[in-house]
């Protein structure tokens, strides 16, 4: 099964990916981003409590981070949003935490 899926939203594309399946992903959305051009990239990610910290820091290994216009990130719950809130804040890493993916898809559909 696939980590990533590609998702239309208010006609734009997003990528959504989800961190707590398996490492994959990165190499899927990379594979993706690549093809992407600079600055127009919509990507959503989900991490779960268990895989919060190294789902994070590999989110900050975006091979092709130039590609990517906005990301925005869910968490499962409340407490998992405050700690990528946090980690977020500390590494100065420019994404958007959210708790509801609607919330998240409209966000990214209206940068």
């Amino acid at each position: 099964m696939s980590a990533i899926k590609l998702i239309t939203h208010n006609g734009k594309l997003i990528v959504q990916e989800d961190l707590n399946l398996n490492n994959e992903s990165t190499t899927e959305r990379d594979a993706f981003l690549k093809y992407c051009d600079p600055k127009s990239a919509l990507v959503m990610t989900t991490i779960s409590r268990k895989s919060v910290f190294s789902a994070f820091f590999r989110l900050l290994k975006i091979k092709y981070r130039a590609h990517v216009k906005a990301r925005a990130i869910i968490a499962l719950n409340s407490m998992d949003a405050y700690a990528i809130y946090f980690l977020a804040r500390i590494t100065g890493s420019d994404v958007k935490v959210f708790t509801d993916t609607e919330k998240a898809k409209h966000w990214l559909t209206a940068k």
